[in-house]
């Protein structure tokens, strides 16, 4: 479908839409006769009122980001934001649902700046029966970067199986980002998908990878993670903050005995080598154990180390 086609359907609707503005409470359409004055104060109004309008409206504010005159572009630009931002605030607000398929509309439209902000403002109304039709863009070189945002903001299984599935089709490129949502969305049952890529020969990508699987609570075993002494430091960064991420889930979920042995092998790395920062954040998590063998470890650190160590050492065991 191209814009003209998708202007005239979403023009046959429109005395429909204006019907049913009234009982949603909204205005009366003389919206884009202000977004297109020659007058900066009454353009400044309507967008600024432009969240008391609904999805009849969004067709011709799209169009209206290719004018010549910039003052209109950007009233158009912020009237269509005023509407999501209007329609999205309220799970039940009967504007929601057309202001969505308004938006599903311009994905179809030619013009890709008009899909990018489609794209984003979905990110803001976007449910989950709307996943079908946005996860295509995934696979777009110019949209992906929108879609992606937009998806790993939508809950529910649908937009995480999306996301999942993306990971076998999409270039080595764009691994790093769809890693990075699933990151984002913390959902457990994806963190098998991202684990082969924890064995990525691109050390950057596997460190990604291992990053995701902790915020999703789970690692691989340690035979199966980069070896730590050939990677960058900006690496080793990553995989440290990665292991202790995921010990602070296995605490969560009772797992201490496992959480405890990983933390410990931690503390007795050399300071100098991993840094005191680490050593401060394994002594964090590991105060959360209750355990008598756990205070011994902290008094050790509390009379050893750089003095932010100590120091941090003798606040846990007071905290405990």
């Amino acid at each position: 479908m191209n814009r003209t086609t998708a202007q005239t359907i979403f023009s046959a609707a429109a005395a429909t839409a204006a019907l049913s503005a009234y009982a949603a409470g909204e205005k009366p359409s003389d919206l884009l006769g202000r977004i297109h004055s020659d007058d900066a104060n009454v353009r400044c109004a309507a967008w600024q009122e432009a969240g008391n309008y609904g999805a009849d409206e969004i067709p011709g504010l799209a169009e209206a980001l290719y004018s010549k005159d910039p003052g209109v572009v950007r009233a158009a630009d912020f009237a269509m934001d005023n509407i999501v931002h209007s329609a999205a605030k309220e799970k039940d607000n009967p504007k929601r649902k057309p202001v969505t398929e308004a938006l599903i509309g311009l994905l179809s439209w030619k013009e890709d700046y008009v899909r990018v902000k489609a794209l984003r403002l979905l990110s803001l109304i976007a449910d989950e029966e709307y996943v079908g039709q946005i996860a295509p863009y995934l696979y777009d070189p110019y949209l992906q970067e929108e879609a992606i945002y937009c998806i790993q903001r939508i809950p529910g299984s649908d937009a995480t199986n999306a996301i999942v599935k993306a990971l076998d089709k999409s270039t080595h490129a764009f691994l790093p980002r769809l890693l990075a949502a699933l990151q984002q969305r913390a959902d457990p049952s994806a963190a098998q998908a991202a684990a082969p890529y924890v064995e990525s020969n691109d050390y950057d990508l596997a460190v990604d990878a291992m990053r995701a699987m902790a915020y999703m609570g789970d690692l691989p075993d340690r035979d199966q993670l980069p070896n730590f002494n050939i990677l960058t430091p900006r690496q080793q960064h990553k995989y440290v903050d990665s292991v202790l991420l995921y010990c602070d889930a296995l605490i969560d979920r009772g797992d201490v005995r496992k959480a405890g042995e990983i933390l410990d092998l931690i503390l007795k790395e050399n300071e100098e080598v991993v840094g005191e920062h680490v050593h401060c954040a394994a002594i964090v998590s590991i105060s959360k154990i209750k355990d008598p063998r756990v205070k011994e470890v902290l008094q050790q650190k509390a009379e050893n180390g750089s003095y932010i160590v100590r120091d941090t050492a003798k606040k846990a065991l007071e905290s405990m």
